[in-house]
């Protein structure tokens, strides 16, 4: 069958379609956020049963048609099998899923995307995960890869390069230089621990994003960050957002 695509991916989400199939929402390298029809998926002792549950990340054979894909085959290499058993990770990873979901669509390339979700869920994970600090920096890394970030190296108003602390003036207004953003209305002075987290956050690399010193201080100045960022997200309901502020403090 030569029409078959394998490429690398993960279930964002799973629903049962008539009496033993399923309809999943698919995250991958190349083609981007598809629909998947998995048929049998949900006969008892189907192969694919573990291989289309949410999370389950690895190599699928798809088959092309009109409006989506058929499932052709899976070789899955993590199934986040924890999840089931942490109700709090769960809540943070549908959020994740979701907001991973609403940035990405078909045909549009999203390995980027794809390894920050892969590393966010397997960072909620760690013993030691500090689950709020995760979500802070997966929505700031998840806005830097949609370009919906302002640029973090460079004033906004004078266009000085940015080093120690500087002033977050908003999402559509950027980050400014001291002498600048203290003669702007609503900026947020960040002091130079946080630029620098900051930074490194949606800029770096992201096999050492989960693993960034984030102090309290910093934490707090983070959040600060994420919250006048989530504007953005304003007219989009999540269904994953009762869940986990439910479960949670929100950061």
């Amino acid at each position: 069958m030569n029409d078959v695509i394998e490429t690398a991916g993960m279930v964002l989400f799973a629903a049962p379609v008539g009496e033993y199939d399923k309809r999943l929402v698919l995250l991958t390298t190349g083609l981007g956020r598809v629909t998947v029809f998995a048929n049998g998926a949900r006969r008892q002792g189907n192969a694919w049963q573990a291989a289309t549950q949410p999370f389950a990340s690895g190599t699928f054979r798809l088959y092309p048609g009109r409006n989506a894909y058929t499932l052709r085959g899976a070789q899955i290499k993590e199934y986040f099998m924890p999840l089931r058993a942490d109700l709090e990770a769960a809540a943070y990873a549908s959020y994740f899923a979701e907001l991973a979901s609403y940035y990405t669509r078909e045909n549009l390339e999203a390995k980027n995307v794809l390894n920050l979700l892969y590393l966010a869920v397997e960072a909620l994970l760690r013993p030691e995960a500090d689950k709020q600090t995760v979500r802070l920096l997966f929505e700031l890394r998840m806005f830097a890869e949609a370009g919906e970030f302002p640029d973090v190296t460079a004033c906004a108003v004078c266009g000085k390069e940015l080093s120690g602390s500087a002033y977050f003036l908003g999402p559509g207004r950027g980050f400014a230089c001291p002498d600048c953003g203290a003669a702007k209305d609503g900026g947020v002075l960040l002091d130079a621990a946080v630029m620098t987290v900051l930074r490194a956050a949606v800029t770096g690399k992201l096999s050492i994003l989960f693993r960034l010193p984030v102090t309290e201080p910093v934490k707090d100045g983070l959040r600060t960050v994420a919250r006048r960022m989530r504007r953005l997200l304003n007219e989009r309901e999540f269904k994953s957002l009762p869940v986990l502020e439910a479960l949670t403090d929100s950061p």
